[in-house]
C-alpha cells in the first residue's frame, strides 16, 4: 500500500541502506540441482559379480580409478556406439545386472544481476525454475497504476511502454517515485545485464501510470488510470494502493477492465485487519496478502478477503536515480503475483483473465489451514507450478548430419509417443521400448535445431532442443594459384569453415567463411615455397590438406647489353642467372640457351649501322623482362677521299668521298680548310693557294665520327 509502504521505506532507510556502490556482486551458485538434458557419454553398470571376474576388460573402457573389486563401475561409451544401443548391449550380458546412463547434473538458472542474491522471493516462488520455460514476453503489458516510475532507471529503461501522468495529463511529466519504481522493478526489471535486480517477468513490458500527488491519489485519477491502461493495451493491471471506502465508479472501472479481459491485481492492505479494502475487495480483483521469508503471513498484512499471498517483506527492487533497495508491504506482494501472471500469459497467451486467476490459485503452495483460508487465501503463489512444469523434456542422444534416427533413454511407459520437429513440421515419431526410444528421421543439415517432445496421458512435455552436430569433414578447399607477387591465398571452401594456411612453421587462418569463399593474408613468398591449405568446420572436423607451390610471376631484371656495332657478330651482356635471352632484329629472332652464370652471348649477322635490336630475358616460369632497345653503331670509317689535282693557283680543293661526310684538309698539323660532301659524295673545300711542292692531307669523317685514311696531294 502506497501510504503505509512509504513509512516502511523510511524506517528501512535508517536501519538498512538501500543503495550500494556499483560493484558487481556476481550471481551466487544455487545449490539446488536438477537433471541436465545433455546426453552423457558414460554409463553406470551394476555387475552380478565383482569387476575382476566380470570379463569387461575386453571393452578397454573400464575407468582406471574404479575399484575393480566393486560391483558398480562406470564405463565410457565407445566412440563408434550410440549410448542407448551400448546400454542394450551391456544389459544382454550374463554378468551385467543393469546398466543406465551416467547423467550429468547442472545448477539451476541463476542470473548475473548484481543484487539478485538479495531477492529472496525468487527462490521462494521458484522463478528460477519458471525461467527455464519463459522469462515473460514483450507482448504482455503490465500497467502499474501507482506513483511515477523513473523512466531513466537503467534496470527498467528497456521495459517501458506508453507511460502517462494522470495528474498533468501528459506522457512526459512522470515524477520518479520510490514506491512506483520499486513496484515496477518487482514485476519486470531487466535480467542478466550485470546490474541491479531481476523482475519476476523480466521480458514483460511495463506501462507506468502516475496517479499520485505526493503520498495520495484521488479516486478519479485512479479510475482514469484504469481506463487508460485498458484502452492502451494492458493485459494486467497492478494496483499497490487502496483505501477502506467503496466507490461505485471505481468498481465500474474495475469491472470494465475485467470485461475487456484484463487481469486485475491489487494489494490487500497493510493494517493487519479483516476490514474490506478497495480496490482489492471489489469482485474480479485478485486480492494479494503478504508473506515473510519463512512462508508465514506478514504481521502487517490484511487478511479475511484474501485470494492469494506472495512474498512482501524486505523485497529488493529498483528505486529512482539508479538506486536499489528493499521495501515491505502488500504493495510488494501484489507485483510479485502480477509478474507470475505475466509469465503465465507469455507461456499461454490464449488464456482468459479468469483462467489466469484460477491457474494462480490452483498452483499456489497451500499454507496455513488446508484449502482456502482467511490468512493465505488459496496459498502462496508459485511461479514454477503456475507454468505447469511437470513433464520434463526427454533426454536426447547426440545426433549428427549423417544420422537417420534420433533416440535417447527414458523412464516413460511404452505407449509414450516421442515426436521430433524441425521447428516447422513433425519429421518423425517413435515409441519407447525397454528404457529407450528411437525416432526415424531424414538426414538433417549440421547446426540445425531439432525439438523433441513426449506426449503421455494427453500431456505434452517441455521441448528438448538438440543441435544437429557436424560429423562430416569439409571437402578439400579449392585453392587459386599462389604466386610470389601475392600476399593472399584465396579459393573456395565449405560455408562456415575456417581455412588454415601453413608455410614452413607458421600457420595463418581466416574467420568463418560465410559465403564459401576465403582469403588468407600471408607474407610475400619465394617461388617454389611449399604451401599447405586445409579447412575445419565448426565441429572441428578437418578436411584433407591441399599442397601447392608458390609460382614464379616476377619477371627477370632488364638485361644489361653491351654496345653493338656494324662490325659485331654477337650481342653480349649480363642478365639474371638461369634465364634465356632473345634478340629480335626485324622479323628474325636469335636466342641463347639458359644462362647459368648471368652473362650471355647471342650470335647475329653483321648489321647495318642504325638498325634497331630488341633484347629480352625470360626465366624458367616464362616471365619476360622489360625490353632493351639497342641501335647498331657505325664503327667502319669511310674510304679515303679521291682528290683532284691541286696547283699553286687552286683555291678550291675538289674530289669525292662518302656522302654526308666532313672533309678536312691539313698541311702538316694545321687545318687549312673544311667542308662537306653532297648527297653524291662530291666536295669543294676553299683554301688559300699553296706553294709548289706543299703536301696536303685530305680526310673524310662520317656522321658516326669515323675518320678515313688521309689522301696525300702534292701542290703542282
Amino acid at each position: 500500500m502506497k501510504r503505509l509502504i512509504v513509512l516502511f521505506m523510511f524506517v528501512g532507510l535508517f536501519a538498512f541502506p538501500f543503495s550500494f556502490p556499483e560493484t558487481v556482486l556476481g550471481a551466487t551458485a544455487n545449490t539446488k540441482l536438477n537433471i541436465n538434458t545433455k546426453v552423457p557419454d558414460r554409463v553406470i553398470v551394476k555387475l552380478k559379480e565383482p569387476a575382476k571376474k566380470a570379463g569387461l576388460f575386453r571393452y578397454e573402457s573400464l575407468e582406471n580409478q574404479v575399484n575393480q573389486n566393486k560391483e558398480i563401475v562406470t564405463m565410457d561409451v565407445p566412440k563408434d556406439k550410440n549410448i542407448h544401443t551400448y546400454i542394450k548391449e551391456l544389459r544382454s550380458r550374463e554378468d551385467v545386472e543393469y546398466a543406465e546412463p551416467d547423467y550429468l547434473i547442472k545448477k539451476e538458472y541463476t542470473p548475473n544481476d548484481n543484487y539478485f542474491s538479495y531477492q529472496w522471493h525468487h527462490k521462494t516462488i521458484e522463478t528460477d525454475r519458471a525461467w527455464d520455460k519463459t522469462k515473460g514476453a514483450s507482448s504482455v503489458v503490465v500497467a502499474v497504476i501507482d506513483g511515477g516510475v523513473d523512466l531513466e532507471q537503467k534496470d527498467l529503461v528497456n521495459r517501458i511502454v506508453s507511460p502517462y501522468d494522470m495528474i498533468a495529463k501528459s506522457p512526459n511529466t512522470l515524477t520518479p517515485d520510490e514506491h512506483g519504481t520499486h513496484v515496477a522493478g518487482i514485476i519486470g526489471a531487466s535480467i542478466n545485464n550485470t546490474i541491479g535486480v531481476a523482475g519476476v517477468a523480466p521480458y514483460t513490458k511495463i506501462m507506468p501510470i502516475d496517479v499520485f500527488d505526493g503520498d495520495y491519489a484521488s479516486t478519479s485519477d485512479v479510475i482514469d488510470g484504469i481506463y487508460y491502461a485498458v484502452d492502451h493495451g494492458a493485459d494486467i493491471i497492478n494496483m499497490s494502493l487502496g483505501g477502506y471506502y467503496s466507490s461505485d465508479l471505481f468498481n465500474n472501472a474495475v469491472q470494465y477492465a475485467y470485461t475487456k479481459g484484463v487481469v486485475v491485481i491489487a494489494a490487500a492492505g497493510n493494517e493487519d485487519t479483516d476490514e474490506p479494502h478497495y480496490p482489492s475487495s471489489y469482485p474480479n480483483v485478485i486480492s494479494v496478502g503478504s508473506t515473510d521469508d519463512d512462508d508465514t503471513i506478514s504481521s502487517f498484512s490484511n487478511y479475511g478477503d484474501i485470494d492469494i499471498t506472495a512474498p512482501g517483506r524486505d523485497i529488493y527492487s529498483t528505486l529512482p536515480r539508479n538506486y536499489f533497495g528493499s521495501m515491505s508491504g502488500t504493495s510488494m506482494a501484489s507485483p510479485v503475483v502480477a509478474g507470475v501472471a505475466a509469465l503465465i500469459l507469455a507461456d499461454n497467451p490464449n488464456l482468459t483473465n479468469e483462467e489466469v486467476a484460477q491457474r494462480l490459485y490452483s498452483t499456489a503452495d497451500d499454507l496455513g489451514e488446508a484449502g482456502k483460508d482467511e490468512y493465505y487465501g488459496n496459498g502462496r503463489v508459485n511461479a514454477r507450478k503456475a507454468l505447469g512444469l511437470k513433464i520434463a523434456a526427454p533426454n536426447v542422444d547426440k545426433v549428427y548430419n549423417y544420422s537417420t534416427f534420433l533416440g535417447g533413454t527414458t523412464t516413460e511407459e511404452s505407449d509414450t509417443v516421442f515426436s521430433v520437429s524441425d521447428g516447422q513440421k513433425i519429421i518423425g515419431t517413435g515409441y519407447a521400448y525397454d528404457g529407450y526410444y528411437t525416432v526415424d528421421i531424414p538426414k538433417q543439415s549440421a547446426w540445425k535445431k531439432l525439438y523433441v517432445t513426449l506426449r503421455r496421458n494427453g500431456q505434452t512435455s517441455e521441448k528438448a532442443v538438440v543441435t544437429v552436430l557436424d560429423g562430416i569433414a569439409p571437402s578439400t578447399p579449392t585453392v587459386n594459384e599462389i604466386t610470389d607477387k601475392l600476399t593472399t591465398v584465396t579459393g573456395k571452401v565449405e560455408k562456415n569453415a575456417t581455412v588454415y594456411v601453413k608455410i614452413s612453421s607458421k600457420t595463418y587462418s581466416t574467420k568463418y567463411t560465410s559465403e564459401g569463399t576465403f582469403s588468407v593474408t600471408i607474407p610475400l613468398q619465394k617461388a617454389g615455397t611449399k604451401v599447405e591449405v586445409w579447412a575445419t568446420d565448426k565441429a572441428g572436423n578437418k578436411s584433407a590438406v591441399k599442397t601447392l607451390k608458390v609460382k614464379d610471376k616476377t619477371p627477370p631484371k632488364t638485361p644489361i647489353v653491351k654496345e653493338v656495332s656494324n662490325k659485331s657478330t654477337a650481342v653480349t651482356g649480363t642478365v639474371e642467372a638461369k634465364t634465356t635471352v632473345t634478340v629480335k632484329i626485324g622479323s628474325k629472332t636469335y636466342t641463347t640457351k639458359e644462362t647459368s652464370k648471368g652473362s650471355f652471348t647471342v650470335t647475329i649477322p653483321v648489321q647495318t649501322a642504325g638498325n634497331t635490336i630488341y633484347i629480352t630475358a625470360a626465366d624458367a616460369a616464362k616471365n619476360v623482362s622489360s625490353t632493351v632497345k639497342i641501335v647498331v653503331k657505325d664503327k667502319i670509317p669511310p674510304a679515303a677521299p679521291t682528290v683532284n689535282t691541286v696547283t699553286t693557283k687552286t683555291t678550291q680543293v675538289s674530289g669525292k668521298a662518302e656522302a654526308g661526310s666532313t672533309i678536312t684538309i691539313k698541311v702538316g698539323s694545321t687545318t687549312i680548310g673544311t667542308g662537306t660532301t653532297d648527297s653524291k659524295g662530291n666536295f669543294k673545300v676553299t683554301i688559300k693557294a699553296q706553294k709548289k711542292g706543299t703536301y696536303l692531307t685530305v680526310t673524310a669523317k662520317d656522321k658516326a665520327g669515323n675518320v678515313s685514311k688521309g689522301t696525300s696531294v702534292k701542290v703542282v
